[in-house]
């Protein structure tokens, strides 16, 4: 190893290692902390297949939780996934680039990754997941991967803020309503039925 690459190494100021499941599990916890969420899951209870907002979490309970989020969403910043993606250049197989071109490369990976949050960047440059450094498409794909609960969790709580006032802005049916959709149902029907 270089004297420049013992120096990219030691001045990365990310953690030595994250893996795909440490996110998952920091998800999960995030998840598991904010009251107002309810998961649903497969059959199997395996894979997280939506969240919902709970309908009777409060405000302050929805607005803590956007909080939470946004701050697990957080994105790291272009800087220090250079770091992270010369760790990952250096530990795997590649071809052979001219500095000027590594260094482009570099960069417009890390522009890429710099908008997700750390612990994800981090789990997609693991170099335990690759032999052979790679495309940016394979790390953006997995970040997206990893993101996506999270992102669901933010969404769920905005719906659940909309559909709050939605619902106290609904007028009231009254008696009368009902009385008159039921009857226009009731000749709706006979109608079809007549013809």
């Amino acid at each position: 190893m270089t004297a420049t690459a013992l120096r990219v190494v030691a001045d990365n100021p990310l953690p030595a290692r994250v893996d795909e499941s440490a996110v998952e599990r920091s998800t999960n916890v995030l998840l598991k902390s904010i009251p107002a969420l309810r998961p649903r899951w497969d059959a199997d209870w395996e894979n997280l297949v939506g969240i919902d907002c709970r309908p009777d979490a409060s405000d302050g309970d929805r607005e803590a939780g956007i909080r939470r989020i946004e701050a697990a969403l957080a994105p790291i910043g272009a800087e220090p996934v250079v770091g992270a993606l010369q760790q990952l250049r250096l530990i795997t197989a590649g071809r052979g680039l001219e500095k000027t071109e590594l260094t482009a490369t570099l960069v417009l990976y890390a522009k890429r990754l710099g908008h997700y949050p750390a612990d994800v960047v981090l789990a997609v440059c693991d170099a335990d997941r690759h032999e052979w450094f790679p495309p940016l498409k394979t790390l953006v794909d997995a970040a997206e991967r990893l993101v996506r609960p999270r992102r669901m969790m933010r969404e769920a709580l905005q719906r659940g803020a909309a559909r709050r006032l939605i619902v106290a802005e609904a007028p009231s049916i009254t008696h009368e309503d009902r009385t008159y959709v039921a009857e226009a149902v009731r000749k709706a029907v006979a109608a079809l039925r007549s013809s």
